[in-house]
């Protein structure tokens, strides 16, 4: 099965530029919300947990600059969460997603929490 002996093999080339025909599509009034409640929840808790409660030896710059979530997004886990969130350093936040096998054996990060389905 291969192509015809006869068939054009030519690249397929435009004749006129790109067009970009509107802007890129804002943030939903839903998102909107979510990130400022975010920033708030951040800054709030950034205020009271000032020192990276990480402590990874080597790689801790001592003050925390970010919040992590040990339970992912993408896992369930929320954003708006105390209790789903640890004030770390930026290198320690770094060091956690790129040696995920080593911050899951410390606790850094969880699994997602089983699925209820509402069982009688």
């Amino acid at each position: 099965m291969g192509l015809p002996v006869n068939m054009k093999r030519t690249p397929l080339k435009r004749k006129t530029p790109l067009k970009r025909t509107g802007s890129l599509a804002p943030v939903s009034k839903k998102r909107a919300k979510t990130n400022r409640q975010r920033r708030a929840f951040v800054k709030e808790e950034l205020d009271k947990r000032q020192y990276c409660e990480a402590h990874i030896p080597n790689v801790c710059t001592r003050y925390s600059t970010e919040i992590h979530e040990p339970i992912l997004r993408s896992a369930g886990g929320s954003i708006l969460d105390a209790a789903n969130s640890v004030a770390i350093c930026r290198m320690c936040h770094r060091w956690v997603h790129d040696n995920v096998k080593e911050a899951k054996q410390m606790g850094l990060i969880k699994p997602a929490p089983p699925y209820n389905r509402g069982v009688i």
